[in-house]
């Protein structure tokens, strides 16, 4: 359905404003694991509220400035007869702007989850087993961890890099009006099959998220309150059964045990009669 591009924009406008700010908290979670990484210990110092409060910050500005060039560039086009999908509203050079914004953020969200993935690569235990409750500095966790990064990556890959590239494309290749609607229609099964997957990529393949899942759907419905108990007594009662196990001889190996003990005594004691007899033939001898 048709409508004017004034239009358009005051019904897209919290889409677009959600969007981008969201698209800007992706590079904000990166950022956020490239520093845990390079410097964990540091990060851990950090000032929590100070920290999500200049992230968030940062990704209003940057979701308020592209509102505000979008606006700007299609105030000369505002009665111009447009289908209302959530891209429509860029147009002349905020188009481009934000093609080139969104391909640069994604770019570089992706770098930083190769850099974080080289980090964690070549830590010393990132090959060890080691509890699913230890400091990020544990082997079983790097393990996990590099799974998540892993994860992540690809999602970003396959999902909103994808679909500005395609973005990108379709307007450097200068299509008419109609190719560049079907195109971007087209780009967007990228984004929005990686945002339908997210929930159940993370749910899956990570505990941490896992148990935050559970917690917020415990606030919602008030009915998962004990499998979220639950996962902490299993992970808990996990960790203090390999703190206490200690190794221990018992059936068919105890068995053994006794018999190769009995067997180095009886060998024991016929060495010692057989050097008895050996002195008292010579003392005889002599």
């Amino acid at each position: 359905m048709f409508t004017t591009l004034e239009h358009c924009l005051i019904i897209q406008l919290i889409p677009n404003l959600s969007m981008n700010f969201s698209m800007f908290l992706m590079f904000a979670i990166g950022v956020d694991r490239l520093l845990s990484i390079c410097n964990p210990f540091r990060y851990k110092q950090m000032n929590r509220v100070a920290y999500v409060t200049t992230m968030t910050t940062a990704a209003i500005f940057y979701a308020s400035t592209l509102l505000v060039i979008t606006v700007h560039s299609g105030i000369e086009d505002r009665n111009n007869d447009v289908i209302c999908i959530i891209a429509a509203v860029y147009t002349g050079a905020a188009k481009y702007i934000w093609a080139a914004a969104g391909c640069t953020l994604n770019l570089t969200i992706i770098v930083m989850y190769v850099v974080v993935w080289i980090i964690v690569k070549r830590k010393p235990g990132a090959h060890a087993n080691g509890n699913a409750e230890q400091h990020i500095s544990g082997g079983g966790q790097w393990r996990k961890l590099f799974r998540s990064i892993t994860i992540a990556a690809l999602l970003v890959v396959f999902g909103w890099f994808a679909t500005m590239s395609a973005y990108a494309v379709s307007l450097a290749t200068h299509r008419t009006p109609l190719q560049l609607h079907c195109m971007t229609i087209l780009a967007g099964i990228f984004v929005n099959s990686s945002i339908a997957c997210n929930y159940f990529v993370f749910f899956t393949f990570s505990p941490e998220y896992r148990r935050a899942f559970l917690e917020h759907l415990n606030y919602l419905c008030g009915c998962i309150h004990f499998e979220v108990v639950a996962t902490r007594l299993n992970l808990s009662t996990r960790s203090t059964d390999r703190k206490q196990k200690k190794p221990t001889i018992t059936g068919r190996r105890k068995t053994h045990h006794i018999h190769s003990e009995a067997l180095l005594e009886e060998r024991i004691g016929t060495s010692q009669n057989e050097r008895r007899i050996a002195v008292r033939r010579s003392l005889s001898n002599d």
